[in-house]
């Protein structure tokens, strides 16, 4: 709702008025939606056993290979000598 303030302050296009209020109702909606699925995939996990939360070996292998290129990058120092 912020960025349809400030754009009709600031003498936005007509034009662009109705895009910046789907954009302002529509991106909290999203938002919330997106949420409820990350809050209720989480209580799955957690009233899961413990073989669906185990990684699967392809999620094993992934890391491992993730592993593997870290390894090759090189070492730099910190900026503040931490």
């Amino acid at each position: 709702m912020v960025l349809l303030a400030v754009a009709a302050l600031a003498g936005a296009p007509k034009e662009v008025m109705p895009l910046l209020v789907l954009i302002g109702a529509g991106g909290p909606m999203v938002a919330t939606l997106e949420l409820s699925l990350a809050v209720r995939a989480l209580r799955r996990a957690s009233h899961a056993g413990p073989r669906v939360r185990m990684i699967s070996r392809i999620d094993a292998r992934a890391i491992d290979e993730l592993r593997k290129q870290l390894a090759l990058l090189p070492e730099t120092p910190h900026p503040l000598g931490l």
